[in-house]
């Protein structure tokens, strides 16, 4: 949706209108536009966030610990920290993989010397 609000027709209406709008120009499947490149992004991140708390939570219970709501707790704690850390390595070796060329940019002329 935010792609579709900088179009010309949508500048003028507010959020209920636009979406209003939206439905009644692309129809239904319009409000789902782009979902595919986040569902793309977010769901190894969640898989992940399972597989570590399902982990954490077998280990707790291997060990005995008798307090639920703190096992859940660090558990998920855990998790979410192994996720992150797996998922911030694997995108810095993905930006190394993919080179990016700046070499169109330049420095504005106020800079210039």
């Amino acid at each position: 949706m935010l792609r579709q609000l900088q179009i010309v027709d949508y500048k003028s209406l507010n959020v209920v209108r636009a979406m209003i709008y939206m439905g009644k120009s692309e129809g239904f499947f319009g409000y789902f536009k782009g979902n595919g490149v986040n569902v793309l992004r977010i769901a190894p991140f969640v898989a992940c966030q399972f597989y570590f708390y399902e982990l954490f939570k077998g280990l707790a219970a291997s060990l005995n610990i008798k307090s639920v709501y703190g096992t859940k707790l660090l558990c998920g704690g855990l998790s979410g920290v192994c996720t992150s850390v797996i998922v911030v390595f694997f995108m810095i070796k993905i930006d190394r993989l993919i080179p990016v060329s700046y070499t169109h940019l330049t420095l504005p002329t106020i800079c210039s010397v």
